[in-house]
């Protein structure tokens, strides 16, 4: 897992962070000879902040991905209501 700490917010690291490993990822797809290269990731539900910016970045949310065991997790996390959000961009 790979985040930015907010107080780091709007400097561009994100931004910076996401371009690379787009471009990874296109660079493994290029040498491959593959048709097509999409990048997914998933985003904690709680960080409502990010779905606009991972949009404006061209990525759409695919779908809610729930822990197996719930009971588990909201013990462990203060009973929030923790899920990852799948987002996808195709980049070719």
């Amino acid at each position: 897992a790979v985040s930015i700490p907010t107080k780091y917010g709007n400097k561009g690291f994100g931004k910076k962070l996401v371009q690379g490993a787009e471009n990874y990822i296109l660079s493994i797809s290029n040498s491959n000879n593959y048709q097509s290269a999409v990048m997914e990731m998933g985003v904690i539900n709680l960080r409502k902040d990010l779905f606009p910016w991972y949009e404006k970045q061209g990525y759409t949310i695919i779908e809610e991905i729930r822990p197996n065991d719930e009971e588990v997790s909201r013990i462990i996390l203060d009973d929030l209501d923790v899920c990852c959000i799948l987002m996808r961009k195709i980049l070719k």
